[in-house]
């Protein structure tokens, strides 16, 4: 479990990287090389179906949609210095946030929620702790959380439904470069 947690820890205690440059840069390395290192634990397959990418697409109307229309927790915003740097955040963005997040929440979390020995609960098993309680971990842990909880049902509707990794990280990331598109057309810094 360790090989999912760590990675979680590291994504997490370093999202204030995002608002420097050089720090950011230096998190999509780490975070890189510790998918590298659990490789092994990250495998999936990205298979091109019409839910996954529906539900992404619903999750980017719902974070761009509802945004004046609830309280947000903290601030966000990240404007890059060069294309460089936007490079660097378009990674942790679309590549790297949808694997540690998902593996951690829906593949880990989800099942240890159900039971201690987590390995032997198939993928995508349901019970309505663990659905509420992911939805609601998964929403809380962004600061736009109205949409992050959305974002979490969907997912997690998701897994259930399709039962495999693949298909909630290609949700995820199509839900990610639609967002990324929508930031920089429209120049919505306070997004990221």
């Amino acid at each position: 479990m360790y090989y999912y947690i760590i990675p979680f820890l590291v994504y997490i205690f370093t999202i204030s990287f995002t608002s420097n440059n050089y720090l950011l840069v230096a998190r999509v390395v780490i975070l890189s090389m510790l998918i590298i290192a659990f490789k092994r634990y990250y495998k999936f397959k990205l298979k091109l179906e019409a839910l996954p990418v529906i539900i992404g697409i619903a999750i980017f109307l719902f974070w761009i949609l509802l945004e004046d229309y609830y309280p947000h927790v903290g601030t966000s915003g990240y404007i890059p210095a060069d294309n460089v740097m936007l490079i660097f955040r378009l990674l942790a963005f679309v590549a790297i946030a949808p694997v540690i997040e998902e593996f951690f929440v829906r593949n880990f979390l989800a099942r240890i929620l159900i039971k201690t020995n987590w390995k032997s609960v198939k993928l995508g098993a349901f019970t309505a702790a663990s659905f509420i309680i992911t939805a609601a971990f998964f929403g809380f842990s962004h600061n736009r959380w109205l949409p992050g909880l959305i974002a979490g049902i969907l997912l997690n509707y998701l897994i259930y439904k399709k039962r495999t990794m693949g298909s909630v990280i290609i949700a995820h990331a199509t839900a990610n470069v639609l967002l990324a598109f929508y930031i920089i057309y429209t120049q919505s810094w306070f997004f990221w």
